[in-house]
């Protein structure tokens, strides 16, 4: 395989190759295996994580429950 570099290079080119092709949607992006984690990721880093109404009010009644106050 080479050196960690040679096999980061190739992959950088078959990920650049793979991106350069007709997307199946028309003006959509082609995409690669990690890149909707990705993006998952930074949305919620940048906004937090979404959770039903029904889920929170049970987190909040559990730690009613345990004398804990919820923000």
């Amino acid at each position: 395989f080479g050196s960690k570099e040679d096999m980061a290079s190739e992959a950088g080119t078959f990920v650049s190759w793979l991106r350069s092709a007709r997307p199946a949607e028309p003006g959509q992006e082609v995409m690669v295996p990690g890149d909707p984690e990705r993006r998952t990721r930074a949305e919620r880093l940048a906004n937090g994580v979404p959770l039903p109404q029904g889920t929170w009010d049970a987190i909040a009644a559990t730690a009613a429950r345990f004398g804990l106050a919820v923000a």
